[in-house]
């Protein structure tokens, strides 16, 4: 957890507080899923199609981009959507950061 409120905080997304918590640094409405993918440093579909140039990938390759107009699609969604209107957003316990 702790690895990824750094994440987090490098990218802007939370911000520490002074009684050790965290909160957050960022307006839900203007993040989406893609931008927390990628501050996380998750895996994209998107990812697979720059892997390499064997046979089986190239047979592959329309499904591959398939899939990734879809993720992309899919993670075009903001936060906000996600946790819909007047939903509580709970926040970090306190925690000792590590330095």
């Amino acid at each position: 957890v702790d690895d990824d409120l750094t994440l987090l905080r490098n990218a802007g997304f939370v911000a520490a507080a002074a009684d050790g918590g965290w909160v957050l640094a960022r307006s839900l409405e203007g993040v989406t899923l893609m931008d927390l993918y990628r501050a996380l440093g998750l895996p994209l579909a998107t990812s697979l199609r720059e892997e390499g140039n064997e046979p089986w990938q190239a047979r592959i390759a329309s499904a591959i981009q398939r899939i990734a107009w879809a993720e992309k699609d899919a993670l075009a969604l903001s936060l906000a959507e996600l946790v819909g209107p007047g939903a509580p957003v709970a926040p970090f316990p306190n925690r000792h950061r590590r330095p």
